[in-house]
């Protein structure tokens, strides 16, 4: 736990091993981990930092993205060359879909219908419409070496959504249209 007044610890809390990323639920209530280093997220008390449960979602979790009302969990699954969608309410698996070369990082469009996953080997953007279900590729050409993390970004200045990754060096933006 971290005091946000304090600006400081509180109290730590082993969550399990290889953490890569961590997000919030909309309400705050609980924390999601991937932990790459067991295959597994973590689903732990925002209060307590007790680990509720541990899932099984694969080989590598890595990137996580919530979708819109925070009912689905897209979970990047690095060594498995997929990506996990998870029930955050009975805390289940809805199933699979097929990525390119290890994908690192997921984004999603602010209405849910759009998926957007950067794989790392491969150096590419993928996009996943999620309503009907079909994949396109955005990127002919390599992005630039480990794109490894992505955001989408939709508002006033935006007439579609826009997704920027970074690797660490530069950013690149990526308007999407279908």
């Amino acid at each position: 736990k971290f005091s946000s007044r304090s600006r400081s610890v509180i109290s730590t809390q082993t969550i399990g091993d290889g953490p890569a990323r961590v997000l919030i639920t909309p309400d705050g209530s609980r924390l999601f981990v991937s932990l790459f280093g067991e295959n597994k997220v973590a689903v732990v008390d925002a209060e307590t930092g007790a680990v509720q449960e541990k899932v099984d979602l694969g080989a590598g979790p890595a990137g996580m993205v919530f979708g819109p009302d925070g009912t689905q969990l897209f979970v990047a699954s690095r060594s498995g060359n997929f990506v996990s969608i998870f029930n955050t309410t009975t805390l289940r698996s809805e199933g699979d879909i097929a990525t390119q070369n290890t994908p690192s990082a997921v984004a999603i469009a602010a209405d849910g219908s759009t998926l957007f996953v950067t794989n790392q080997s491969s150096n590419s953007l993928q996009t996943i419409f999620l309503r009907p279900l079909r994949h396109k590729v955005l990127s002919a050409e390599p992005l630039f070496a480990d794109p490894g993390a992505a955001v989408t970004v939709t508002g006033r200045r935006f007439t579609e959504d826009a997704v920027v990754y970074f690797n660490g060096e530069r950013a690149q933006t990526t308007f999407v249209d279908e």
